[in-house]
Order: C-alpha cells, then sequence, then structure tokens
C-alpha cells in the first residue's frame, strides 16, 4: 500500500517517479542471470523515460491478481482442459527471480503436449540459453503449419 501510494502519484509527482526510477533499478538487477554493474545500471535507469511504465505495468497486473479470479486459476481442470490440446513449449530459467520455476513445472505437468526447458538463465529473454530454445521453440512451431 505504501509503494502504491507513491506509484500513483498521492505523495507528488517527484515521490512517483522516484518510486518508479527505484522499480527500474531493483527489476534490471535480478532480470539477467550473469550480474550487472550496479553504476551502469543505474545510469541507464536514470536516462530511461520508460520508468513509469516499466513500474506501473506489473503492478497493474500483480495488483489485480492477473485480472484472474484467483490462484492457480489457470491450472483449475475445467480451464485447463479447453487449453490441454494446444502444442506449448515452456522455457524457464532455473535462476529467474520473477517467475518461480515450480509454476513452470505445475504447469508442464498440466498440459500433456508440453516441452519444459529449464534452462542456465534469468528471468530476461535475451539471456543466451533463453534465446537458443525461443529459436528452437520458433523452427518446431514454423514445422507445424
Amino acid at each position: 500500500k505504501a509503494y502504491e501510494k507513491r506509484l500513483k502519484g498521492k505523495m507528488g509527482k517527484k515521490e512517483q517517479m522516484r518510486a518508479a526510477h527505484h522499480y527500474a533499478i531493483y527489476q534490471a538487477l535480478i532480470l539477467k542471470l550473469k550480474k550487472d554493474d550496479i553504476k551502469r545500471v543505474e545510469k541507464e535507469v536514470r536516462e530511461d523515460k520508460s520508468n513509469y511504465t516499466l513500474a506501473a505495468f506489473p503492478y497493474h497486473y500483480f495488483g489485480n491478481n492477473n485480472f484472474l479470479p484467483r490462484d492457480n486459476y489457470l491450472l483449475e481442470k475445467a480451464n485447463i482442459d479447453k487449453i490441454k490440446h494446444i502444442p506449448t513449449i515452456i522455457i524457464q530459467g532455473q535462476y529467474d527471480m520473477i517467475t518461480p520455476a515450480f509454476k513452470a513445472y505445475e504447469l508442464h505437468k498440466a498440459l500433456p503436449n508440453s516441452e519444459l526447458h529449464m534452462t542456465v538463465a534469468g528471468h530476461y529473454s535475451f539471456d543466451k540459453e533463453n534465446v537458443k530454445k525461443t529459436i528452437y521453440a520458433t523452427e518446431k512451431f514454423k514445422k507445424l503449419k
């Protein structure tokens, strides 16, 4: 609630931008597998004009439970049955500090037409192993036409 008050501007524009700035630094530092230089990240964030969007977007979704009626909604039988026939490739960085790996595993177990690829990566889609598996998935889906 304290962060929400700041991010929504209830404590003034300066505090709103400060909250967005700190969130952008936090996100950038936990996103990648390899440790980033904090001074470089702070400089990039300071020069980036999209900090507010970067902070507001996930807050909007997570603050509203991703607009789903309850936790694990997708994994409920009635819902998973609607999509279980769709070929699915799940790429999950084993060092992802944003999305827990056990969630990818739960989804994989519920979807019989899925492949789960655990990569030596973080959440960042451009971590080397995530890129490799994304290319693999793209090539595999191209062949399904």
